[in-house]
């Protein structure tokens, strides 16, 4: 595709960032500009790589492609480059953001409208727009289940009893329950959670499928369902939940808890592993165990799943914040809650 008559843009396809990124700079060189990136449809990333096709003058090819309606008059350039933006650049590399989001952010800064706005409130913003807050508001009438999925370990429990208290708090009705009846000690664990919140738990036992009027009329805001860990069960069993529900006023969603400690590659395992449900969104943990919380969040964006809760500690009154723009930006730029 042609965009004026001295830039083209190109789209490059790889089965991970690493390797689209790989593929672009081999094929364009380390001038080219990663102008977008997005999933690509049946698996892999996809980016949008701006190159010089004729020699031109300054304003820049990323500049071009960014703003048709101007003449593109200058080589490619790395956007980082550009002092205004460069200690931008230097804290998202820090935190672990790709280098093709990092262009991209950079290049947005260095050509924010309004000129007079401090170049950490331009980038801010621009991570702020990706990551807007996700509500779980109350139901006027029914009650609404919430499913923690994700591998053993990741803190899908810890994740929803510290949601439970945070309800309490708020004088909104909670009710535990669990699949995961079968592995040493889950049960009894989510029981003494159970008795010192002073809240019911339900163990639904393989073969068992609850009833949905046993929670239309109960007055229950939301059941918290914890998972086995296990990725083929629990999408089994979730979907024929959701199935028992359809229809009915149980409103039923499957959060993914994704670690902020794993690997690009390990998120992209999990979440594929998980790819049979609808899920409604993801929620981010051990923000406390890492200095490279922006590749868990850079990950739930590149998917779709918008955040609902970051967790960055054990402490169950404390550690479990709402996820929001300011949030995430601050996780890009600091690394760490604020």
């Amino acid at each position: 595709m042609q965009i004026q008559r001295d830039v083209l843009i190109h789209r490059i396809r790889g089965a991970s960032m690493r390797e689209a990124l790989l593929r672009a700079q081999a094929e364009f060189g380390d001038d080219a500009v990663v102008i977008q990136e997005e999933q690509a449809p049946g698996g892999g990333v996809t980016l949008s790589v701006a190159r010089r096709a004729a020699p031109t003058a300054p304003g820049g090819v990323l500049d071009a492609a960014l703003n048709p309606a101007r003449q593109a008059t200058a080589p490619v350039q790395d956007a980082t480059r550009v002092p205004l933006v460069r200690e931008v650049a230097t804290r998202l590399r820090a935190t672990g953001t790709s280098e093709a989001l990092v262009q991209t952010l950079c290049a947005e800064l260095r050509d924010w409208p309004d000129p007079g706005v401090h170049v950490m409130d331009r980038a801010a913003a621009a991570l702020g727009r990706r990551f807007p807050a996700v509500k779980l508001g109350r139901l006027a009438r029914g009650t609404r289940i919430l499913a923690f999925v994700g591998l053993t370990g990741v803190g899908k429990t810890t994740t929803l009893v510290k949601l439970a208290a945070r309800m309490l708090r708020a004088e909104r009705r909670v009710e535990l329950a669990t699949l995961d009846s079968q592995r040493v000690g889950a049960v009894e664990q989510l029981r003494a959670w159970s008795q010192d919140l002073g809240v019911p738990l339900t163990v639904l036992r393989p073969g068992v499928r609850p009833h949905a009027s046993t929670l239309e009329g109960a007055g229950v805001d939301a059941v918290l369902l914890d998972t086995t860990g296990n990725p083929l069960a629990d999408v089994a069993r979730l979907t024929e939940l959701r199935r028992t529900f359809h229809g009915t006023r149980v409103e039923f969603g499957a959060w993914l808890v994704l670690p902020a400690t794993a690997s690009r590659a390990a998120l992209e395992l999990v979440t594929q592993a998980y790819r049979g449900l609808e899920l409604a969104g993801a929620v981010v943990t051990k923000l406390d165990e890492t200095r490279e919380p922006a590749v868990a969040l850079e990950h739930a964006h590149a998917h779709g799943l918008g955040l609902a809760f970051l967790s960055d500690g054990p402490d169950v009154a404390l550690h479990l914040r709402r996820s929001g723009p300011e949030e995430c930006a601050d996780l890009f730029l600091r690394g760490r809650l604020s």
